[in-house]
């Protein structure tokens, strides 16, 4: 009924092929929100993995906002995991 007051002007045989074109376009916006997700999950690693080496260069003297960052970033990192295993 909503298709028939939006686009009255299609036969009823065009509306499987708006069908398949919203579910191909539902398909193409999870495959790029997926992509998203893992480029930024690339580059949380990539800052985690310099922060951590600079905390292993200084030992006990590393400076808490070190610290926190370290521990934010592998919050982020577990949060996009499981956004990326939720949405498989």
């Amino acid at each position: 009924q909503l298709l028939e007051e939006q686009y009255p002007q299609r036969s009823r045989s065009a509306r499987p092929e708006i069908i398949d074109e919203i579910a191909g376009l539902r398909a193409q916006i999870a495959s790029m929100e997926r992509q998203q997700l893992e480029n930024l999950r690339a580059l949380y690693r990539s800052r985690l993995q310099s922060a951590e080496q600079q905390q292993a260069k200084l030992g006990i003297d590393t400076p808490p906002h070190t610290v926190l960052y370290i521990e934010e970033l592998r919050g982020q990192v577990a949060d996009i995991e499981r956004q990326l295993g939720s949405a498989a």
